[in-house]
């Protein structure tokens, strides 16, 4: 038997696109103040070498929109773009991590 053409047109996809959803609603990060103290850190390091966030895009060959949403707290960079941007500051991958510890109550 056939199957009925038109419920299968009306039927909602099951997920939505994933461009059509906000970068916050794809994955929820466990631990949002250690990404934005994160975050914090990788703009000190980024402006204590006059660089803009482009230029550090370049250099690591990532997208100024990956360094604006890490940044911000944003997103959490994978574990390629990590070793791209300690590459790219000319740093060992663990300074990367020299962050002050949130304080958690």
């Amino acid at each position: 038997m056939a199957p009925n053409v038109s419920k299968i047109s009306q039927a909602r996809p099951v997920f939505e696109p994933i461009n059509s959803l906000p970068c916050r609603e794809i994955a929820a990060v466990k631990n949002p103040a250690a990404i934005q103290a994160f975050g914090r850190r990788l703009r000190a390091l980024r402006e204590a070498r006059g660089w803009s966030q482009q230029a550090l895009g370049d250099y690591a060959n990532v997208a100024k929109a990956t360094i604006q949403r890490v940044e911000h707290g944003q997103s959490a960079p994978s574990l390629d773009v990590l070793v791209s941007l300690a590459d790219a500051l000319g740093l060992p991958l663990p300074e990367l991590f020299t962050v002050e510890q949130p304080d958690v109550k």
